[in-house]
């Protein structure tokens, strides 16, 4: 097993892998900055677990924020125009499909297409259960989009807090409306009363 990163239980990592005696099994890599080497890593990889649900202090949308053009905003900008004809058509994959572009469109003014194609490639579960969570709101989209539009102004003024605050926020409400997305769909999640604890 290796392990990509660093962070704050690094050593109680390192204690568990000895505790267990596996340290001839498992090899904690740390941070790698070399993409090529990255590349060759996910190439490799049987399995890829993003072990956080979302991060404190998105650094993408930071990076973005201080990297971002009129140019590389006009693409958030149509994806804003997307959702809002979705949201007049009533049509839930146009909406899902333009949301989904305007995480893409982040991460690509951030300059990390390879991270993006690397999370989507491992989001399939999410995915799912953001497609249910559009479904289960009916028609209440207009939160999402309203975020979406904030998020575009703290990037057109180039505030990587604000930007920050807005992501941190926008993925909090997912998971707090959990529970709808639970009494909507009961029959499709196995355990549900398990994963509400």
């Amino acid at each position: 097993l290796f392990m990509v990163g660093t962070g704050y239980a690094v050593r109680e990592i390192r204690q568990k892998i000895n505790e267990l005696g596996l340290q001839d099994h498992v090899t904690l890599l740390g941070n790698i900055h070399d993409r090529e080497r990255l590349k060759r890593i996910d190439a490799a990889a049987d399995l890829f677990l993003f072990p956080s649900l979302y991060d404190n202090a998105p650094l993408v949308v930071r990076e973005a924020a201080a990297r971002c053009t009129e140019e590389s905003l006009s693409g958030m900008r149509a994806t804003i125009e997307a959702q809002k004809a979705a949201v007049r058509s009533h049509d839930q994959r146009a909406f899902f499909d333009a949301d989904n572009a305007m995480h893409e469109a982040i991460y690509t003014i951030a300059g990390r297409t390879y991270e993006w194609a690397w999370l989507a490639r491992g989001a399939v579960d999410l995915d799912r259960f953001r497609w249910l969570h559009v479904k289960a709101r009916g028609l209440g989209w207009q939160s999402i989009l309203d975020e979406h539009e904030q998020l575009l102004g703290a990037l057109v003024h180039h505030d990587p807090e604000e930007a920050a605050y807005l992501v941190e926020h926008h993925l909090h409400v997912m998971l707090d409306e959990k529970e709808e997305v639970l009494s909507a769909f009961p029959d499709y999640f196995k355990n549900a009363e398990d994963q509400t604890a």
